[in-house]
């Protein structure tokens, strides 16, 4: 369903492919404004009155299309996107024209997936995908505390893992790694892949959202693949701290008949998680079904199917200021 079915790595690529159209493996340093419209795309001949006629039209384009009521474009969850619940354009009220993302930006998007789906087949790609990891995706704080934690004999979590915590994973008996991510843009993902392959794993994708709760349907589809998961299993997400708690409560709850007090304490400070930031809304979440009688009063999967509300959990979250402001601006949480 969604972002929950798990497509295999030569599909995403051949979509990528299909999205974009094919390029050459120079295509990341192609100039990005050779895909758009010629209205805001200034040509490298024309003066500053044309160029700023082009962003005069487009802006006005932009206000048009607010002022008809247009919302959001829907988010790419990968910034932790660790990320807010997405956000889709109301189509009764949206124009065709209500889009305001810059197509710039949206090949940019496009062109780094791309990149990083494919192999690391040469060595300045390979030392391309460290220096993302470690720099762009800060994962060279990682590399010397990975926040990783054996929950059951069954489940581990951590953060997003370098290749040497693939290997110590697979060296401990583990099976499955699972990442809670939700985009493909930085260098861990070609790393953690190669990784995985090598030392004979299965590597799968469930995508959460740190500040959002999933709907019920794709939580459904969630459970299900709890269902058929080979263990002992993995899941990370970048930091280790929020949806990979949330996992581990629901593994749990779900897996383990667990009870809501230990479902509680694997959201806590001592993984890194905020209570009372954006991300507490996964905290709400517990405290919905402990509301409803937890465990005792009916299985995780029954209350799902009958009482699970995600929009009135959201609507009934407040997030304070000051742990939202740690979460978001300072630690700079996906």
């Amino acid at each position: 369903m969604g972002g929950m079915i798990q497509v295999s790595w030569d599909t995403r690529i051949a979509m990528m492919t299909a999205e974009t159209g094919s390029e050459g493996d120079t295509d990341h340093r192609a100039d990005a404004v050779s895909s758009q419209p010629a209205s805001s795309m200034p040509r490298a001949v024309s003066g500053a009155a044309s160029a700023a006629r082009s962003v005069a039209e487009r802006e006005a384009a932009e206000l048009e299309a607010a002022a008809r009521g247009a919302t959001s474009i829907a988010t790419d969850t990968d910034t932790d996107t660790d990320a807010p619940a997405e956000v889709v354009p109301d189509k009764a009220k949206a124009g065709p024209q209500s889009s305001t993302r810059d197509p710039r930006a949206a090949k940019r998007k496009r062109r780094r997936k791309r990149r990083w789906l494919r192999p690391l087949d040469t060595p300045r790609k390979r030392l391309n995908a460290w220096a993302n990891m470690l720099l762009v995706d800060h994962g060279i704080f990682r590399a010397l505390y990975s926040n990783t934690w054996v929950v059951s004999p069954r489940m581990w979590r951590s953060a997003q893992p370098l290749p040497r915590h693939i290997r110590r994973f697979a060296r401990a008996g583990g099976r499955t790694v699972v990442s809670l991510r939700g985009g493909f843009q930085f260098g861990s993902l070609p790393l953690e892949t190669e990784a995985c392959a090598a030392e004979g794993l299965d590597f799968q994708t469930i995508v959460l959202r740190s500040r959002g709760l999933p709907k019920r349907e794709e939580l459904l589809a969630i459970l299900d693949r709890l269902d058929a998961i080979a263990t002992p299993a993995l899941f990370h997400c970048k930091s280790g701290a929020d949806r990979a708690g949330f996992m581990s409560a629901i593994w749990l709850l779900y897996r383990e008949g667990a009870g809501i007090d230990a479902a509680r304490a694997q959201l806590s400070i001592r993984y890194g998680h905020f209570r009372r930031s954006k991300t507490g809304v996964l905290d709400a979440f517990i405290e919905s079904y402990a509301a409803d009688g937890g465990p005792t009063a009916m299985p995780l999967r029954r209350w799902v199917e009958t009482r699970y509300d995600p929009e009135a959990i959201r609507a009934a979250f407040r997030p304070a200021g000051l742990a939202s402001l740690i979460a978001d601006g300072i630690l700079q949480r996906e």
